[in-house]
């Protein structure tokens, strides 16, 4: 399973709720394998459930993933910018399960 996660210091969404430090918006599932054009209905859907119908979102978000080739791919990191999100991934080398994301 792939869940959709943005990550925003203080900025609140449609509803008025302010973001936790991670907030899991939505998320997707497949027997088969995660396509990047997956990610990029994830990433679609999660900012509309959290921000409703916006082109572009008011500040620049995170949006956290691992760095397989679906969340890595030219056109899945292009929309996230045409739409205000920042990727980020954790580091390859990282061995800590809670190692911090960087911008990737």
């Amino acid at each position: 399973m792939t869940i959709g996660s943005l990550l925003s210091p203080g900025l609140g969404g449609s509803d008025g709720k302010p973001f936790s430090a991670r907030e899991a918006i939505s998320w997707v599932a497949t027997t088969g394998g995660i396509h990047s054009g997956d990610i990029r209905d994830l990433m679609i859907e999660s900012v509309e459930r959290r921000f409703g119908l916006v082109n572009r979102l008011p500040l620049p978000i995170e949006w956290l993933s691992d760095n397989g080739s679906p969340y890595t791919a030219h056109k899945t990191r292009a929309l996230a910018h045409e739409i205000g999100l920042v990727p980020c991934t954790t580091p390859i080398e990282a061995h800590n399960p809670t190692a911090s994301p960087r911008p990737s």
